[in-house]
C-alpha cells in the first residue's frame, strides 16, 4: 500500500513538474481588437501556421501560441488605421533552427469581421482561410485576391 500511494505522489509531483515546464516553454495569448468601420488587419508572419476566419463580431480576436518563447519576436499594435501583428523568428531562433527546427513553432487563429480588410505579408508560412468569399489568386510574386 505504501508503494502504491508513494507511486500516485510521484505522478502527482511529475505531473506539476510538466506543467511548470510547459508553461516555461509555451506561451499562448488571446486579444481582441475593437474595430471601426475602415479599420484593416495587418499581419506579418514568418514560419507560422495561420488561420483566417470571419466573422459578424466588430473586432478582430488573435489567438498566438509559440513555444519557445525567446524564439519570437511578436507584437500586436493598434491606431486609427488598423490592427497589426508582426510574428517573426528571433535571431536565437535562426541560431537553433538545425537543431530544434520542429520544436520552434507559431500558430496564430484570427478572426476578422466580414468587412475587415485583411492585409498578409507571410514567408513560408501554411495559411488556412476559412469562411470568406471571393477569389484567391497564387501568383509567383504572392496571393492576390479580388471580389466577386
Amino acid at each position: 500500500m505504501q508503494t502504491l500511494d508513494r507511486l500516485i505522489k510521484l505522478a502527482g509531483a511529475a505531473s506539476s513538474a510538466v506543467g511548470v515546464v510547459g508553461s516555461a516553454v509555451q506561451r499562448a495569448e488571446t486579444l481582441r481588437f475593437p474595430l471601426h468601420p475602415g479599420t484593416a488587419f495587418y499581419l506579418h508572419a514568418e514560419r507560422a501556421v495561420v488561420s483566417i476566419a470571419r466573422g459578424a463580431d466588430p473586432s478582430v480576436r488573435v489567438e498566438a501560441r509559440w513555444q519557445p518563447p525567446f524564439a519570437w519576436h511578436i507584437v500586436f499594435e493598434q491606431d486609427d488605421s488598423g490592427v497589426y501583428v508582426v510574428a517573426l523568428r528571433s535571431r536565437a531562433a535562426h541560431l537553433l533552427k538545425g537543431i530544434a527546427g520542429g520544436l520552434l513553432t507559431l500558430r496564430l487563429d484570427v478572426l476578422a469581421h466580414h468587412d475587415t480588410p485583411v492585409i498578409l505579408r507571410l514567408d513560408s508560412t501554411r495559411l488556412t482561410v476559412d469562411q470568406v468569399s471571393g477569389m484567391l489568386e497564387l501568383t509567383p510574386d504572392g496571393l492576390r485576391a479580388r471580389r466577386f
